[in-house]
């Protein structure tokens, strides 16, 4: 089984809402920043996260990998993305069941 991680626009609007604050130190002073520049701030924050945030699971799972492009081309605003497969690491829990990993797929 195939799943789709990556990041949306959405994902990384919410998380630099969360990031960026309307409150700055100024030295021992601190100022409220006003909306645009809170705006400016918000919008590198966002970018930063497309390029570089962590990504997350997009889809559920998925049986072949072309499902998963077809996935991906329907997602808006999609940033950085990747498919990846669950695959054994050849070590065994306790109980006896293969412990399992995230895998990227390659094409």
């Amino acid at each position: 089984m195939f799943r789709v991680f990556g990041i949306t626009k959405s994902m990384a609007e919410a998380r630099a809402r969360r990031i960026v604050k309307r409150l700055v130190k100024d030295g021992k002073n601190k100022r409220k920043l006003s909306d645009i520049e809170y705006q400016k701030a918000l919008d590198a924050e966002v970018k930063r996260l497309m390029t570089c945030g962590k990504p997350k699971m997009l889809s559920h799972d998925l049986s072949t990998p072309s499902i998963c492009y077809d996935f991906a081309a329907l997602v808006k605003d999609l940033g950085q993305w990747t498919i990846m497969y669950r695959a054994e690491t050849g070590e065994f829990l306790k109980s006896g069941k293969p412990k399992m990993e995230w895998k990227e797929y390659q094409q």
